[in-house]
C-alpha cells in the first residue's frame, strides 16, 4: 500500500512529495521523518495571526501603547473639532439670516 505523506523539504532538495511503502505482514506506522514540512498558506496565516495577537497582549499587559492608535486618535480628535466648528459656523450663518 502506497501512503501519500505531502510535500517536504529535505536537505540539498528543493520541496519533493514523499510516498511511503508499505508491504502486508511489515511495519505501517514509521517515525516522522526529520525534513522540514512545507506550511500550507492557511497555516503560514493562522502562524502570522497569532503571533500578531501574542504581541498585542503583551503591549496591552505592559501598559505599551501601539503607536498607530496615537496617530489614528489625533487624527479623530482632529476630525470631530472641524464637524464642530462646521456646525457652530453653520448655526451662526442661520441666526444672521434670520
Amino acid at each position: 500500500m502506497i501512503h501519500d505523506l505531502g510535500e517536504a523539504k529535505l536537505k540539498d532538495i528543493q520541496h519533493e512529495r514523499l510516498y511511503q511503502v508499505s508491504v502486508d505482514g511489515g511495519p505501517t506506522e514509521f517515525p516522522p521523518l526529520k525534513a522540514e514540512r512545507k506550511q500550507s498558506a492557511g497555516e503560514a496565516l493562522a502562524e502570522k495571526i497569532k503571533a500578531d495577537v501574542e504581541k498585542q497582549i503583551a503591549d496591552s499587559w505592559s501598559g505599551g501603547i501601539p503607536q498607530n492608535t496615537t496617530k489614528a486618535t489625533a487624527v479623530g480628535l482632529l476630525n470631530l473639532v472641524l464637524v464642530f466648528a462646521a456646525v457652530v459656523v453653520i448655526v451662526l450663518l442661520i441666526k444672521l439670516a434670520f
